[in-house]
């Protein structure tokens, strides 16, 4: 067996502390680093394989880092319990790895992951210590190789012949074939198999190793395609459509008629900030009562998403719920966001940009008085931030109604202007999230009471304080790109 090392010193010293069981953060600190991530992705590379348990098992069967003494096996270990153990080396993503490992030993996934968190409760360790705890034990030997046997069903058709060899990056990827039902790539079932157990776009990323960009980037894809825009109807459709395992059924205590409406329609396809009017729309529940009542699920921190895989789990969703309100066409906006009035002139409707459920601090509009921005041209005393609407709703609800600043409506153009000091923002700034407008360009702004003449008007007033950078945080940051369904709360 060849010993030629292929890591960096620095590699190799990741490699050693990911073996005992240290996570990236833990590696950092421990080793005075930020970039412990980055290292394990090229080590990884360099290896031929995908995940941090196959790293280990690969630099320890090779000998790039030094195996651990052998030593008695522990006792009390049934044949599953070693088969699964040993079957921590397969080279798939750990949200796969109970559906892999069940069809190995032909048994059902929920037992699988019961086992799975038992030995790692048992030996205080994660999966990549279990891995060198195995070699330790003698349940690994190095000759098992990372992928599959296709006779699989027994502890013999788990031990392949093959030696652990680096895959070629140039030839074709071992994993999932592509999905027939959605066109998936092997990448993209990736992303969407570990959305389920991932509290957010960047914790789906460190499971993959890959940036939380891609990540994004990925679900985007899958989401046109499929024809969703966000990520909790997403996850719907693939329950329901089989391109996740549904949960494993657990029925809790009984939820109440109001909760059990209110979770059902969880699934609908709108903007986040538009959910809790939606849900009021088809449940007939009070506006108050729809927020009360999400409050309380997302209490224990998990995403939007994973409260959906939740009410599969406890059989209050099932494949019979839609992700449309009915009598709502796709792609029309949502009622929030459309005049209710038939007696409007014809004309641009006003755009919604109020988050449902809060108001401007003050009464609005104000009472008469002279107009502090009429003429304003940007680039002198003032700049402007031209944003699309869900990206403003999602803003305001974040920063809260008692830091608002003035924003202006523009349905001609579907945008909103958020007004700032002119040295608030960078003068080229854009981001996906929105641009500043160019300099000297002469704003036309409607009076405080009466919209103008291309149907613009004031959504918070403009005798609000003018925007500053704190409060302008979140919208120029730059590294967050956007996601299918924006921001999530």
């Amino acid at each position: 067996m060849s010993t030629e090392l292929p890591f960096t010193p620095r590699e190799t010293e990741v490699a050693i502390l990911l073996a005992e069981g240290l996570s990236t953060q833990e590696i950092d600190h421990r080793l005075g680093i930020k970039s412990s991530a980055r290292l394990l992705r090229n080590a990884k590379h360099k290896a031929g394989v995908t995940t941090p348990r196959s790293l280990v098992y690969v630099s320890l069967a090779r000998q790039w880092i030094p195996r651990p003494p052998v030593r008695e096996a522990p006792a009390q270990l049934s044949e599953l319990e070693e088969l699964l153990w040993a079957g921590l080396r397969i080279d798939v993503p750990d949200a796969q790895l109970p559906r892999a490992l069940s069809q190995l030993a032909r048994t059902s996934k929920g037992r699988v992951s019961s086992i799975l968190e038992n030995l790692k409760e048992r030996h205080q360790l994660n999966y990549c210590g279990l891995i060198t705890r195995a070699f330790a034990v003698g349940l690994l030997s190095g000759r098992e190789g990372t992928h599959l046997s296709r006779s699989a069903g027994s502890v013999s058709a788990a031990a392949s012949t093959s030696v652990a060899e680096p895959r070629q990056v140039t030839g074709a990827q071992n994993g999932p074939s592509r999905s027939s039902r959605w066109n998936l790539t092997e990448r993209q079932q990736f992303v969407l198999d570990v959305l389920p157990s991932s509290r957010s776009i960047e914790k789906a990323a460190e499971q993959l190793g890959i940036r939380s960009k891609s990540v994004r980037r990925h679900l985007q894809t899958i989401s046109r395609s499929v024809g969703v825009t966000s990520l909790r109807a997403l996850t719907h459709q693939a329950l329901a459509n089989g391109l996740l395992d549904p949960p494993e059924l657990r029925p809790g205590p009984e939820a109440t008629a109001e909760v059990a409406a209110v979770w059902r329609s969880v699934v609908l396809d709108v903007p986040d900030a538009e959910l809790p009017a939606e849900i009021a729309a088809v449940s007939g529940l009070p506006g108050e009562r729809v927020r009360s009542v999400l409050q309380q699920m997302r209490a224990g921190g998990e995403a939007d998403w994973q409260l959906v895989v939740r009410g599969w789990a406890s059989g209050v969703i099932t494949a019979q719920d839609v992700i449309t309100r009915p009598g709502r066409r796709s792609g029309r906006r949502p009622s929030s966001m459309r005049s209710t009035s038939s007696s409007a002139p014809a004309g641009p409707a006003p755009l919604a940009l109020i988050p449902p459920g809060m108001t401007w601090r003050d009464p609005f509009p104000p009472s008469p008085g002279p107009h502090p921005l009429h003429g304003t041209v940007s680039g002198g005393d003032f700049a402007f931030l031209i944003v699309q609407p869900e990206v403003c709703r999602a803003f305001l609800h974040r920063v809260g109604a008692e830091q608002w600043g003035p924003v202006l409506a523009r349905p001609e153009t579907g945008t909103a202007l958020l007004i700032a000091h002119a040295d608030s923002i960078p003068t080229r700034w854009r981001t996906p999230r929105g641009r500043r407008a160019a300099a000297h360009t002469r704003i036309h702004l409607p009076g405080e009471h009466t919209p103008g003449r291309d149907g613009s008007h004031w959504a918070v007033p403009p005798a609000a304080p003018l925007w500053t950078t704190p409060r302008l945080h979140w919208l120029l940051d730059e590294t967050h790109p956007s996601a299918p369904e924006g921001h999530h709360a």
